[in-house]
C-alpha cells in the first residue's frame, strides 16, 4: 500500500491486493468491531449488518469507485472514480453482493457540491451524500418505524440518510423481514410467558423470571457484533413504545418495563 500510495503510475489493474485473503479477513474482524476474528464470529456486511454464510458471499466493496462514478450520480457526465484510493484501508468496506450489485450501491457515489478528481484533492471537503458506516454513526442519520423499515433523519430526499437508504436498497423486502423478526420472537416471548402465568402454571414470581430472560436478549439486540445491531439499538431506544402496544394487560406491561429499566441500568 505504502509503494501504491507513492507511485501514481500504478493503476488499479496492476495492483489487486485489496482482494487478497489477509485484507478480507481485516475486514470481516472490523465490521463487528474487532481487531480479529474469533472460531464463533459472524462478519457482516457494512451496509445492511447482514451476517454472510460464506467468504465468497462476501466482497471488498471501495466505498468511492475506484474506475468511474455512475452517470445516474454525476448528471449523465462521464467521471472517472478515485483509482488513487483503489487499495487505500479507509476506502475498503465489506459488503454482500446484494448491498454492492449494480442496482444498488455499485459504482454509486452522490455528492453535494464539488467532486475530488486528483489526489491531491482534500477528501474531507467533498460532501458525500453517502454514510460511510467505517467512520459515521449511521443512527445520526437513519430511524426506523416499528415494522422494521428504515427512514432518513432530515429534510426530504437530499438528507444522508434517505440517500444512503435509497443507494444501498436497505428497505429491500428480505432485510425489513429479518429486523422485523427479531422483535417479533422476542415480543412472542414475552406474551407467551404472561398467557403461561394467566393460566396459572407458575406464579407471578415467576413471570419475572422470564421477562429476565426477554430483556437479556433485547439487550443484547444492539451489541455491535449482532446481526441488524442499528435495529436493535432503535428497538432497546423504544422499548416503553413497543412494549406498549403488544397485546396484554396494563400490569404485564408496567412489570416487563420495571424489570428492563433495571436490568438496563446495572449493565450499563
Amino acid at each position: 500500500m505504502i509503494k501504491f500510495n507513492t507511485n501514481s503510475t500504478i493503476v488499479d489493474a496492476d495492483i489487486p491486493n485489496y482482494k487478497s485473503d489477509e485484507i478480507l479477513t481485516r475486514l470481516k474482524a472490523y465490521s463487528i468491531g474487532k481487531f480479529q476474528l474469533d472460531a464463533a464470529d459472524q462478519a457482516k456486511c457494512y451496509y445492511c449488518e447482514s451476517y454472510g454464510a460464506h467468504v465468497a458471499s462476501f466482497q471488498v466493496e471501495h466505498f468511492r469507485p475506484k474506475k468511474s462514478v455512475n452517470a445516474q450520480d454525476t448528471n449523465g457526465v462521464a467521471v472517472r472514480g478515485y483509482p488513487w484510493l483503489s487499495i487505500d484501508w479507509h476506502n475498503l468496506l465489506l459488503s454482500c453482493p446484494a448491498c454492492n450489485s449494480t442496482g444498488a450501491k455499485g459504482t454509486r457515489f452522490p455528492i453535494a457540491g464539488v467532486r475530488a478528481v486528483t489526489p491531491h484533492c482534500n477528501l474531507t471537503l467533498e460532501q458525500h451524500m453517502l454514510i460511510n458506516p467505517e467512520i459515521e454513526d449511521p443512527a445520526t442519520y437513519i430511524t426506523f418505524n416499528d415494522l422494521g423499515q428504515m427512514r432518513g433523519i432530515g429534510n426530504g430526499n437530499a438528507c444522508k440518510g434517505n440517500v444512503s437508504i435509497g443507494v444501498y436498497t436497505l428497505n429491500r423486502d428480505a432485510l425489513v423481514v429479518n429486523r422485523l423478526k427479531i422483535w417479533k420472537d422476542l415480543s412472542s416471548e414475552i406474551c407467551e410467558a404472561v398467557y403461561a402465568s394467566e393460566k396459572g402454571w407458575f406464579g407471578f414470581l415467576k413471570l419475572s423470571t422470564l421477562y429476565t430472560l426477554v430483556i437479556k436478549k433485547i439487550i443484547k439486540t444492539q451489541n455491535n457484533e449482532q446481526q441488524y445491531a442499528l435495529w436493535g439499538r432503535y428497538i432497546n431506544e423504544n422499548i416503553e413504545q413497543l412494549v406498549g402496544s403488544l397485546i396484554i394487560k396494563k400490569k404485564y406491561k408496567s412489570k416487563f418495563l420495571r424489570l428492563y429499566k433495571r436490568y438496563a441500568q446495572l449493565n450499563n
